[in-house]
C-alpha cells in the first residue's frame, strides 16, 4: 500500500503534466493568433496600396525585404494584382 507521500509524488507528477500540457496548448493558441494577425494586418495593407494604386511600391519592398526564393515565388500573385488593377484602369 502506497505510503501518503506516495500519493502526494504521484499527484505532483500528474498535476505537473497537466500544467505541461497547458502551457503547450497556450503556446499553440499564442502561435495561431499571431498567424491570424500577420494575416489580417497582410490583408489590410494589400487592399490600401490596391485602393491607392501603389502596389507596385508595396512589390518593390517586399522584393527587398524577402530574402528566401520561396517567399518570394508568391509575389506573382501582387504582379497579377497589379495586371488586372491596370486592366481595369484602361478598360
Amino acid at each position: 500500500m502506497p505510503t501518503q507521500l506516495e500519493k502526494l509524488l504521484e499527484q505532483e507528477k500528474r498535476l505537473k503534466a497537466r500544467i505541461a500540457a497547458a502551457k503547450a496548448r497556450q503556446k499553440t493558441r499564442r502561435r495561431k493568433d499571431e498567424t491570424r494577425l500577420k494575416i489580417l494586418v497582410g490583408a489590410m495593407v494589400i487592399n490600401d496600396h490596391f485602393k491607392k494604386g501603389t502596389l507596385s511600391e508595396l512589390l518593390e519592398r517586399l522584393r527587398a525585404y524577402l530574402t528566401r526564393d520561396n517567399d518570394r515565388k508568391v509575389l506573382y500573385i501582387l504582379e497579377e494584382l497589379m495586371e488586372d488593377s491596370q486592366e481595369r484602369k484602361e478598360g
